[in-house]
């Protein structure tokens, strides 16, 4: 039997690593994104060198340091969520600035600082979905997780009146349109920036449309991804619906009408392929 030296797979491995082309993954929350990232992370880890070439966000450290910078506990005593995007558009600089790191991925918003000086260095993906699908993946999630950061105690009525429920209708125009200084996530410039910023992305992908995602992503990187399902909701499909009235849908899909809009003019300008 013959075994593999060490150094020699290391070496192997360090040498296949660098023909890898390098990928920022903006994640946007509940939209697949952790599949998709376990997915990549996986082609990008090597057995001589596991995890060094990959780097990712940890969001409540970086609630942690504007806690420790302002002396706020966000996001339970105060709206203006700023701050934190700015930290961590600082934090994403960093990662590429460093240049040693393949995979960067997080719940970043974009950062044309980041697009003007990386985007020769680095391929730009991001991937989203249906909105009201997303604001419900993101209420049930965060109502009944076991983990205390950010949890929701109210319910969906009283989770629609809060200014964090009214926050998930402009998600894609925060991360899309990128972080704003006066928290200008509803206007038409706003809207339309977003828009725009989609074009700055090597794959822009829709959870309802995987397949098309999975196959540009092999045509651009040679990768075939293999999805497996990851932070799934923690309660089950009957019960969500079970909760879940024909008025609140309504209220939800007028809160998300902006990421809407988003929505459509990424399935009409970046889907290849419709399903029949």
């Amino acid at each position: 039997m013959h075994f593999l030296n060490p150094l020699f797979v290391k070496i192997k491995n360090t040498f296949s690593d660098r023909s890898k082309e390098k990928i920022f993954f903006l994640h946007v929350p509940k939209c697949g994104g952790t599949s998709i990232d376990n997915a990549i992370s996986k082609h990008y880890s090597t057995l001589g060198l596991k995890g060094s070439n990959i780097i990712g966000l940890h969001p409540s450290a970086s609630a942690n340091v504007i806690k420790l910078i302002l002396q706020t506990d966000y996001p339970n005593d105060t709206k203006d969520d700023y701050p934190i995007l700015k930290l961590r558009e600082n934090i994403l600089l960093y990662f590429m600035s460093q240049r040693k790191y393949k995979y960067i991925k997080g719940h970043f918003t974009f950062s044309e600082i980041a697009y003007r000086e990386f985007k020769d260095e680095y391929a730009f993906i991001t991937v989203i979905r249906d909105p009201v699908k997303r604001w419900f993946s993101s209420y049930f999630f965060n109502r009944f997780k076991l983990d205390q950061h950010r949890k929701i105690e109210e319910d969906a009525t009283a989770h629609l009146q809060s200014a964090f429920g009214q926050s998930q209708g402009d998600e894609y125009v925060k991360f899309l349109g990128g972080a704003d200084p006066n928290g200008d996530y509803k206007s038409r410039r706003a809207i339309d920036r977003a828009k725009s910023n989609l074009h700055n992305f090597d794959i822009v992908g829709l959870l309802e449309y995987q397949e098309d995602f999975l196959k540009q992503f092999n045509d651009r990187f040679g990768i075939k991804l293999r999805l497996e399902k990851k932070n799934q909701s923690p309660v089950s499909e009957s019960y969500r619906e079970s909760l879940v009235t024909e008025e609140i849908k309504k209220q939800v899909m007028t809160i998300c009408e902006p990421d809407y809009e988003i929505y459509q003019y990424a399935v009409d300008n970046f889907v290849r392929k419709k399903p029949r």
